[in-house]
């Protein structure tokens, strides 16, 4: 499904862009959000994703990534459902190739809303500069319902100014990632205080999105994890490493043999104080 306020990061030793350049890219990205969501309003979901999917672009079955263009062409067009959102975080690398964005969603059958959440999806552009969606994600809430969108041009909050980009020191995606992965089988809120953004996003079921570093630490801290352990099953950067993402499946441990299961994304990007983890998104598996 799909998640998203708005931010970025990236080198000093390269000229920096200027701070309308950046807005031009984030208003395009948040334009292509928008476009696609009103298409799915005034077509259907299958029309909208076909549009918008990148060939090798992800979606999540049971909890388990697949070719979204493959499971959209065994969908079929139903006039009665409704898929519903609009994006309130938004970020793009430095050069504009990536980005990504995240905001509720509401899913309704003839006129009935059958369930509500947060949409997660990062986009890359194509040889033609047009966005397109390589990775669409979210959590779906099973306690509370979202209320009902208000009027859409209230929704976005743009930046005051565009983000300082800073080169990572003698740090790789890759190698901060694997480091975090490791201290998270260990003591998994440690590891996110370490390792998160002083601007993150955090997606999670029955929460709203977190996208202050204070509200993810006391998070993190209130979940009583005692492990975590993350498989990737897939990953992809910027074209100039501005951004990383990895994906596929976690298992976090709470103790007394309460274990959750479920599908992971999370996306990195350089800071002062090297690679941060810039958005997480967890869905729990449910029961079938």
């Amino acid at each position: 499904m799909k998640l998203f306020l708005i931010h970025a990061a990236i080198c000093l030793a390269v000229s920096m862009s200027p701070p309308d350049q950046y807005l031009l890219h984030k208003k395009q990205l948040v334009d292509n959000e928008l476009a696609f969501a009103r298409l799915a309003a005034n077509t259907s979901i299958k029309a909208a994703f076909d549009a918008y999917l990148a060939p090798r672009g992800i979606l999540f079955r049971a909890g388990m990534p697949v070719n979204g263009l493959s499971l959209n062409a065994r969908r079929t067009a139903v006039p009665a459902e409704k898929l519903r959102w609009y994006p309130e975080y938004a970020l793009v690398t430095r050069s504009g190739d990536m980005g990504f964005t995240a905001g509720p969603y509401w899913y309704s059958l003839r006129d009935s809303v059958k369930g509500t959440g947060y949409f997660f999806s990062i986009w890359e552009k194509n040889e033609q500069q047009v966005y397109k969606l390589i990775l669409d994600a979210g959590i779906t809430h099973t306690v509370a319902a979202l209320p009902s969108p208000v009027c859409e041009a209230a929704k976005i909050v743009l930046p005051v100014r565009a983000p300082v980009y800073v080169p990572a020191k003698d740090s790789t995606a890759e190698r901060a990632f694997q480091q975090f992965c490791a201290s998270a089988q260990i003591r998994p809120a440690e590891a996110y205080r370490q390792y998160i953004s002083a601007a993150p996003l955090v997606v999670r079921a029955n929460w709203p999105q977190l996208a202050d570093s204070r509200e993810a630490h006391r998070y993190f801290s209130s979940a009583n994890a005692t492990r975590c352990d993350f498989e990737v099953l897939g990953q992809g950067a910027s074209i100039a490493r501005e951004m990383q993402y990895y994906y596929g499946r976690a298992i976090i441990y709470h103790g007394k043999g309460k274990t959750e299961k479920g599908y992971f994304v999370q996306v990195w990007r350089p800071e002062a104080a090297g690679w941060k983890l810039v958005a997480d998104v967890f869905e729990a598996d449910r029961d079938r």
